[in-house]
């Protein structure tokens, strides 16, 4: 099934559930984190979380992403200059 969304709804839905994942030590942390790689991959704008400077939930137990960080950047920019 495919499912049509514009960018903004994507971003909020994004934003909100990566403060949700944020310092959880669950599955849903690398959840998030993957999804959030997927829609820079598809070319969505990521919002960035004013205290961290960041578009990435971190895990309670292992901290930031470091893989995605590297590939995609902090605040994903990586994704959009490649």
């Amino acid at each position: 099934m495919k499912v049509e969304i514009d960018s903004h709804h994507l971003q909020q839905l994004q934003y909100a559930a990566r403060e949700y994942a944020d310092g959880r030590c669950t599955y849903i942390v690398r959840n998030v984190n993957e999804a959030t790689a997927a829609m820079l991959d598809a070319g969505v704008e990521c919002l960035v979380r004013n205290n961290t400077q960041t578009i990435w939930a971190n895990d309670g137990h292992f901290g930031a992403p470091r893989d995605l960080i590297e590939k995609y950047g902090n605040d994903g920019t990586k994704a959009r200059t490649a």
